[in-house]
């Protein structure tokens, strides 16, 4: 019943991208899980993998972008690539938005991503994922919520965060949501009074994970100084972090050709550097 259920799911996918013009997306997906029913519909994991299956892979969890208010995990699948073929077992996450799932916030969206870390945990030994390389990644509101299944204790959905969630090895950024006060983007109009407290510059520990920053420094949308800001703050705390500066670019940089491959390049040796990067074996 399962295997036709996931079919199901499957099946129903590839008609939806179809019809969004970007097929390409279903020969990469390798399995859906669904990691969570909420909104009247279930929110889905699209799993990549690379192509060796003799050892455990590094784990790579993604964030689409969109404020919280739209975007798909189809649309990650395409940037996603580049990591699968390095050798990492790739996660696309589908998670609660405010035009596509009646109104949601993006507090909503925080539980849907600490519900989302624990799901890929659990499926590592079926997924042949090394869960102690566990790495979260997201671009501007993905971004935020990268940043949140590893800051946001608490956050989660209340019967989940009565145990720890799983760690997180390491943060890759593009051009994320780190403040949501009015300081940066969101503020009190998408948060309300509770926007420090989901405000990932604000949640910055000393046992926060190590974290890279890429941003151009003519962003309109969410402020330069905020990616300033938050790895001064990492900094001061000890965590091991870097902030990459595209100079002249806007939001959504990295999806520029001529910026794609230094993109990919910082992130990859930031990753190396770390040990984390996946053997030639497992790729």
């Amino acid at each position: 019943m399962k295997s036709y259920i996931n079919r199901f799911l499957f099946l129903f996918l590839a008609d939806a991208i179809l019809w969004s013009g970007s097929l390409q997306a279903v020969d990469a997906i390798d399995q859906i899980i669904t990691y969570k029913q909420a909104a009247g519909t279930n929110l889905n994991l699209l799993i990549l993998k690379p192509k060796s299956t003799g050892q455990l892979h590094p784990g790579l969890l993604y964030f689409h972008g969109g404020g919280w208010n739209n975007g798909t995990a189809e649309k990650s699948i395409g940037f996603l690539k580049h990591f699968r073929d390095a050798g990492f077992v790739c996660a696309s996450v589908d998670y609660r938005c405010r035009d596509t799932h009646g109104g949601t916030t993006p507090m909503d969206a925080t539980r849907d991503a600490r519900s989302a870390l624990r799901a890929f945990a659990a499926h590592a030994k079926e997924l042949g994922m090394n869960p102690q390389k566990l790495v979260v990644g997201g671009g501007s509101a993905g971004g935020h919520l990268a940043c949140m299944t590893a800051l946001g204790e608490g956050l989660g959905e209340p019967d989940e965060e009565k145990t720890p969630a799983p760690r997180v090895a390491a943060l890759l950024l593009w051009n994320p949501v780190v403040d949501t006060t009015d300081k940066g983007y969101g503020g009190t109009k998408r948060f309300g009074d509770l926007a420090e407290k989901y405000s990932p510059v604000h949640l910055l520990c000393t046992n926060s994970p190590p974290v890279i920053v890429e941003h151009g420094d003519a962003d309109e949308t969410v402020p330069y100084e905020n990616a300033q800001r938050f790895i001064a703050t990492a900094k001061k705390l000890g965590i091991k972090c870097k902030l990459v500066t595209f100079p002249g670019q806007k939001h959504s940089f990295a999806s520029k050709p001529e910026n794609r491959d230094r993109s990919y390049k910082e992130a990859d040796d930031f990753l190396k550097e770390l040990e984390l990067w996946p053997s030639v074996e497992a790729r």
